[in-house]
């Protein structure tokens, strides 16, 4: 029985059956679906209806990607405020606090320390598994439009 959180999926293998005539007879076989929250958003997006996009609906999708363009606003601000500081301090119109400037360099020392090839690889194979749940997405709800 599935619950909310599955999906309704069956696979099953094609089983060649070999007696008084050949034939090919599917069996059901066990699987388990699993998707990371970007595809869940993206998939949920994609299940909406246009009707209901222009009825004013604002989907998770919607929502995620508001909330995080208005973070990625917050840390540059924040980001400028700190570059601010240091130039400030470089011209001798801040007064030093060792102490910021100590929790500066760590942060800079451990975004040194990030393998930039392995994040991007792990970016790529991301993008590429909710491109692909979109794709499947998309492709389902065409098959479904023309039942």
């Amino acid at each position: 029985p599935a619950t909310q959180e599955q999906l309704p999926v069956r696979i099953y293998d094609p089983v060649s059956v070999v007696g008084d005539a050949v034939a090919i007879k599917f069996e059901p076989i066990e699987c388990q679906v699993d998707t990371l929250e970007s595809e869940r958003i993206a998939i949920s997006h994609l299940a909406k209806t246009a009707k209901e996009a222009t009825a004013g609906y604002s989907s998770d999708f919607t929502s995620h990607t508001t909330s995080v363009a208005k973070s990625v606003l917050m840390l540059q601000k924040r980001v400028n405020e700190l570059l601010a500081y240091v130039e400030g301090v470089k011209a001798g119109t801040k007064p030093k606090d060792h102490a910021v400037l100590r929790e500066l360099l760590a942060v800079c020392h451990a975004l040194n320390t990030k393998q930039p090839d392995a994040l991007a690889v792990k970016f790529q194979a991301d993008h590429d598994e909710a491109m692909l749940s979109v794709y499947l997405s998309a492709l389902t709800k065409t098959v479904a439009h023309t039942e």
